[in-house]
């Protein structure tokens, strides 16, 4: 929802879950499930590239978070 307004816990709440959904699947998925494609939004992705992509936007969320927390420390 575009209105909502999460507090910091649902926030951390949510992202746990989401981690903890991310970790079980890899934790049991075979190569042919890799191989597998799904659509979403109009595109067609293999599972693979699904995962790249949920591992590329945390890892770019890190990038500018710890960016941002450098500058706010900063003198």
């Amino acid at each position: 929802m575009l209105d909502a307004t999460p507090t910091i816990p649902e926030v951390w709440t949510s992202r746990a879950v989401g981690l903890e959904t991310v970790r079980a699947f890899l934790a049991d998925v075979t190569p042919e499930q890799l191989d597998g494609s799904r659509a979403s939004f109009g595109q067609t992705f293999t599972v693979l590239g699904a995962i790249q992509i949920v591992i590329f936007e945390e890892w770019a969320h890190h990038v500018y978070a710890t960016r941002d927390l450098t500058a706010l420390e900063s003198p």
